[in-house]
Order: C-alpha cells, then sequence, then structure tokens
C-alpha cells in the first residue's frame, strides 16, 4: 500500500512534495531511520553480490563499504544509476559525517536515497561503465 509521510528535519516536519513510498508499516506509519538505512544497506549490498565482488569484512558481519563504493564500482567497471542528485557519492566528501557510514546521512538525504531505491519508474542501480 503507498502511504505518504512527512519527513523530519531538526526541529520541523517537512512534508515532501509529492513523495509517496511504499510503507511496509501497518497503520501508514512512517518508516524509521533505522528501517530506511536497513533497507538502503540491504540492496546496495544486494547490488554488489550480484556483481560477485567480495564483501568487506568476515563472512559473518559483512560491511557496506560506504565510502569506497563509487571507487570499487569503477574498479569493476560499474556505477550508481539513479543516485539522487543533491545526495553527494559516499567518498566524496560533501556528506554530513562520512566517519559513521549511511548512518551519517541526513534525515533528508536518507529519505531521498531510500525513495530511489524503492522507485518502480527509476530505481537506484547499477549500470557497465562504456568506454568510448
Amino acid at each position: 500500500m503507498t502511504q505518504a509521510f512527512s519527513i523530519w528535519v531538526g526541529e520541523a516536519c517537512v512534508p515532501p512534495a509529492s513523495c509517496t513510498v511504499d510503507s511496509q508499516q501497518p497503520g501508514g506509519k512512517a518508516l524509521s531511520k533505522y528501517d530506511m538505512v536497513k533497507k538502503v544497506k540491504t540492496h546496495l549490498v544486494n547490488l554488489l553480490d550480484g556483481l560477485e565482488i567480495p564483501p568487506q569484512g568476515s563472512t559473518q558481519h559483512c560491511i557496506l563499504p560506504w565510502t569506497t563504493l563509487p571507487r570499487i564500482l569503477s574498479e569493476h567497471g560499474w556505477e550508481l544509476e539513479n543516485w539522487p542528485s543533491v545526495i553527494p557519492l559516499p567518498g566524496s566528501g560533501g556528506l554530513h559525517d562520512e566517519n559513521k557510514g549511511i548512518n551519517g546521512l541526513s534525515k533528508k538525504h536518507l529519505f531521498l536515497l531510500y525513495e530511489a531505491v524503492e522507485s518502480k519508474d527509476h530505481p537506484l542501480r547499477l549500470r557497465q561503465i562504456v568506454n568510448a
């Protein structure tokens, strides 16, 4: 079921303009930051698994290589497609707190990234780099 919800930024509640997501929460509750982080992480790790790129960390605790993700993809001939343009790429130094990985994203950026993962028309995915 598609549910619209607002984003909390600091002390203010900002209703997104025509933002809708497929909410997994019963009763139309907004997804928590934890739920959005989990969904985005799972999506990105699955994309890496599909390319057979070795995970970072031990086999029991795979880590999303957040700050090195674009570089790792590039080394394997891939790039992110449909990444929200207002969110700097990981490792570019333009994000809120790189030391916290994906958890360092602002709520606004996390929501936009979550929307990109959930998009039916233009989902966040990988595109093979074609050298001209």
